[in-house]
């Protein structure tokens, strides 16, 4: 499915007259609005776990310490994080956006999406699955998004 944005070339010169620290912020406000659906979705999607009492003892760590994991951790921690940085090929500002699983819960999502064959749990793709099903959506929204935040920095003095 080719995805086209209508006006690229006017939207280009508009974004080259911008400074580069603005830029940045641009991609990163543009990539926080495309990837939105795809937070909402696998947040929806998030297991949420049924413990008796709400808590269980995950795993005991070197030291003998326990880790306590709630009903809820993973979809607690489902989120998106941003950075800038300028780690690119030519020193350029780079943005990066990603959506996960983060915190706490980076552990058991690994073993959610992969699976854990010691355990005879099977993978279960969800971090994948929402991908497949909003990666389209996202170039679009990302070219709207563009729109959206080139105007508005072109706009300012």
């Amino acid at each position: 499915m080719a995805n086209r944005i209508e006006g690229l070339p006017e939207l280009l010169r508009k974004f080259d007259n911008i400074s580069a620290v603005t830029k940045a912020n641009v991609l990163r406000d543009a990539g926080k609005f495309a990837m939105k659906p795809t937070l909402r979705i696998l947040k929806s999607k998030a297991p949420v776990g049924d413990y008796p009492g709400g808590t269980k003892i995950k795993r005991t760590v070197k030291g003998g310490s326990r880790s306590i994991h709630r009903a809820g951790t993973y979809k607690k921690n489902v989120r998106m994080r941003t950075r800038l940085s300028k780690k690119g090929q030519r020193g350029e500002e780079v943005v990066r956006i990603k959506v996960g699983v983060f915190g706490e819960a980076v552990h058991y999502a690994y073993w959610y999406e992969f699976g854990a064959p010691a355990n005879k749990q099977p993978p279960r793709n969800l971090i994948r699955r929402v991908w497949n099903r909003t990666k389209n959506g996202v170039v679009v929204r990302m070219g709207k998004g563009m729109a959206k935040f080139v105007e508005a920095a072109a706009r300012k003095p």
